[in-house]
């Protein structure tokens, strides 16, 4: 038990009345929490390498109008919300959300040729 004011070995300030080891414990507590999130799940990533090979297969051998432009971008968005899943135990929703802002970003940047005003 400490009185006073405490300094840690990473700089925070604690206040008047601190247990320091109860301290140590929640940030290794957090530590451990972060840990947990990322989890392997190998369905989505089975699932991931699915829609990879679809994603070639459509690349290498469908030139047309709809499936190529509209169902690979389709496809694409799915392809990255499994990726994320493989990997990071995420909640459904955010991940989804997440996922959904990127793919806005993508085309829209898409749209304004972001690339070749980058000089890219």
């Amino acid at each position: 038990m400490v009185f006073g004011v405490h300094v840690t070995k990473s700089g925070i300030l604690l206040p008047a009345v601190v247990n320091v080891n109860y301290f140590r414990l929640l940030c290794i507590s957090k530590y451990f929490y972060m840990l947990d999130k990322f989890r392997f799940n190998h369905w989505y990533f089975v699932l991931m390498l699915l829609l990879f090979a679809i994603e070639f297969i459509i690349g290498a051998d469908f030139h047309d109008t709809i499936i190529r432009p509209y169902g690979g971008d389709f496809l694409v968005v799915i392809l990255i919300y499994c990726f994320v899943k493989s990997f990071i135990n995420t909640p459904v929703v955010g991940t989804a959300l997440g996922v959904l802002l990127f793919s806005y970003m993508v085309e829209v940047s898409q749209y304004f040729h972001l690339v070749n005003l980058l000089g890219m």
